[in-house]
């Protein structure tokens, strides 16, 4: 069972939290971009597009697509999301 938790974005620390949900936000947002752009520059198996626009060495394309892949499961996992659903910035 959640329970909303409902905090004071007025105060320094809740408006503290608040931004930094915000920020975490905006945070998929920009991840989710990212990955997609990547996903763009990868099909097919090549990395060598992903690596010149990273700025990567020949050969870490396909590192760096496994732990974007990896970072965008991670912020969009259940128990995160559902942990930002319950706080109530009201």
């Amino acid at each position: 069972m959640s329970t909303r938790l409902h905090f004071d974005a007025n105060t320094p620390h809740g408006s503290m939290l608040a931004k930094a949900i915000d920020e975490i936000y905006l945070g998929m947002q920009k991840m989710d971009r990212i990955l997609a752009a990547s996903q763009a520059m990868t099909y097919g198996g090549d990395y060598a597009q992903l690596e010149a626009e990273m700025g990567l060495l020949a050969g870490q394309g396909s590192d760096m697509a496994f732990k974007l892949q990896a970072i965008s499961d991670k912020l969009h996992a259940a128990t995160l999301v559902d942990c930002l659903k319950q706080l109530d910035q009201g």
